[in-house]
């Protein structure tokens, strides 16, 4: 993967791990959805609110490890697939554009995050 990691394996654990983790946040946002529908009617969610007594706080927090952990696992696929990739590359010389790979990827994330 780079010079401070080592390659990661691609064996059925990992890959049910990442999916486990992208499909986390399909699951989750229409739950908090629903969630905040049902504090914002009992007065406890007021957005921009982040005072302890409030959901908006808890809510934010979880929506945000949600919103890592799917483009997190995301890219430890598609960087465990560029080993894979590659050598297809090279044996059919063929030559598509390489499999972005982690560090593209989380700060693409982090920029869109931002804006």
């Amino acid at each position: 993967m780079t010079c401070c990691f080592p390659p990661i394996l691609l064996d059925g654990r990992f890959i049910q791990r990442c999916k486990q983790g992208c499909l986390q946040f399909v699951i989750l946002k229409p739950i908090l959805v629903a969630v905040t529908l049902i504090l914002y009617a009992k007065g406890k969610y007021h957005d921009g609110n982040f005072r302890l007594d409030q959901s908006y706080l808890y809510l934010t927090i979880i929506y945000t490890i949600s919103y890592f952990i799917g483009p997190l696992c995301t890219g430890l696929v598609l960087c465990s697939l560029q080993r894979f990739a590659s050598a297809i590359q090279s044996s059919s010389k063929v030559h598509n554009n390489q499999v972005r790979c982690f560090p593209d990827l989380l700060a693409g994330h982090l920029e869109a995050i931002a804006h």
